[in-house]
């Protein structure tokens, strides 16, 4: 664990730091938010981006240095909400055997580590050739649910987003990733009915949208998205019964 003091400062460097080692950076001054966004570079790679997910526990924030980047020398640079973070690290002899899954201790901020591996093992690195990958320690670790209920199991990624949905609408951001969800009445007419969503943000190409009926019973047939937009979409339903429904939407993609 790496602690990092800012003080009155917004660009800080950290004591020198040995190759193939494993890190987290521990912050203790500064209001950060719960959860958020971490960009890597590394001066002696050819990483044009490498993000994590930093998390606020009380007052201490805590972020995953990727592995990746404790294999080579050089400086590590860590940005996020406005402040910098500068790691130098020297060289070092490569384990004979170089497990890079974080060790078992008696740390007392396991529960903030083991936390913050949650919200990172499906997060992307994008290398130089423009290639999406995720470190071989993060593979490793990811299960696919199988159920809908099995969630709390996934990559952590999308826990993320699913921990957030408290409300009947609501928006998730992280990064370029939106997640958006809310929920509409329409009062079809002879059957079919329609009403107007508009996005809170504008994505950058046409999300994923899925909807569904908030309620079941025998007169429901059909419920789709129908002329979708980046700004937006119609919610659609096809009844047997000429009544009041409620329609729950999300749409997901790139902002």
């Amino acid at each position: 664990m790496i602690e990092v003091n800012f003080s009155t400062q917004t660009e800080v460097t950290v004591g020198n730091i040995s190759q193939y080692t494993h890190h987290f950076l521990k912050i203790n001054d500064l209001t950060l938010p719960d959860v958020f966004e971490v960009n890597f570079s590394h001066s002696g790679m050819t990483v044009t981006m490498c993000q994590r997910i930093g998390r606020t526990y009380n007052t201490t924030s805590v972020i995953p240095v990727p592995d990746y980047l404790m294999t080579a020398t050089g400086t590590i640079t860590a940005t996020f909400e406005g402040y910098t973070i500068h790691i130098p690290i020297i060289a070092a002899s490569k384990p004979a055997k170089y497990d890079i899954t974080p060790q078992n201790d008696t740390d007392p901020d396991q529960a903030m580590i083991g936390e913050a591996l949650r919200y990172n093992d499906n997060v992307r690195d994008v290398y130089q050739n423009g290639t999406s990958v995720v470190d071989a320690n993060h593979v490793a670790q990811i299960t696919v649910p199988e159920n809908t209920s099995d969630l709390n199991n996934d990559s952590g990624f999308v826990s993320a987003v699913f921990d957030s949905i408290n409300d009947e609408t609501g928006v998730f951001k992280i990064g370029d990733f939106i997640a958006e969800w809310g929920i509409v009445t329409i009062t079809p007419v002879n059957g079919e009915g329609t009403e107007q969503i508009t996005f809170e943000n504008e994505f950058s190409f046409i999300p994923l949208i899925q909807c569904t009926f908030a309620e079941s019973d025998g007169s429901l047939k059909t419920v789709a998205a129908i002329n979708a937009t980046t700004t937006g979409f119609e919610a659609w339903m096809n009844v047997d019964v000429d009544a009041a429904r409620n329609i729950r939407w999300l749409a997901i993609g790139k902002g």
